[in-house]
């Protein structure tokens, strides 16, 4: 049986929000190019999509920290990981 660890559940709900923001972003950009030029909606969905954007790098961010307390060496990193 597999006892884990604990486990963080602020990450967890960090990555659900950052999942969620990467998908409304993608879905977003595409309503933003659909938009008419003049239309007065147009910088709501510019300044939402910039803050949506950071999905992304706070994915990356969390894969980050949670590798950190790893003592792997450089060859079984380089074999899992790349």
């Amino acid at each position: 049986m597999y006892i884990e660890k604990s486990r963080k559940t602020y990450l967890d709900i960090l990555r659900i929000t950052s999942i969620i923001a990467v998908i409304a972003c993608h879905t977003l950009i595409y309503r933003y190019h659909t938009l008419p030029a003049a239309g007065n909606l147009r910088p709501v969905f510019i300044a939402i999509t910039f803050l949506l954007k950071t999905g992304v790098p706070t994915m990356y961010m969390i894969s980050g920290a949670l590798l950190l307390p790893k003592e792997e060496s450089l060859s079984t990193l380089v074999k899992k990981r790349v």
